[in-house]
């Protein structure tokens, strides 16, 4: 195993708050463990991932993974707020609506 430090973290991860960065990080480290477990060189591994093209794919699979998370997320959250407001206009339909029916308050119907 080569005991050179793999700057690998520090281009895909800009700060604690880089989210889209850790998962790239975390794509990485998920083919790196798989490349290892099938035999691949670990510093042939590291070598060919730290090129420019290899840490653009990473960030850009990670942005993907984000997206979808969002959307899903905004789905919800539509959903969510279509059914408050389906409540709410059917309760001002009721309350809206007349207590006594129209033809008694014509006088149509004895009483």
């Amino acid at each position: 195993m080569s005991k050179t430090y793999n700057q690998m973290h520090e281009k895909l991860v800009k700060s604690k708050q880089d989210f889209t960065g850790m998962i790239a990080y975390s794509i990485y480290k998920t083919e790196k463990r798989d490349a290892i477990k099938n035999g691949i060189n670990v510093d042939e591994f590291t070598r060919l991932k730290l090129r420019p093209n290899e840490v653009k794919k990473y960030k850009i699979e990670a942005e993907g993974l984000v997206n979808l998370f969002l959307q899903a997320a905004a789905d919800d959250e539509i959903k969510r707020i279509k059914e408050q407001l389906t409540k709410e206009i059917n309760q001002i339909t009721i309350k809206g609506l007349p207590k006594e029916p129209w033809y008694k308050k014509a006088g149509l119907l004895a009483q």
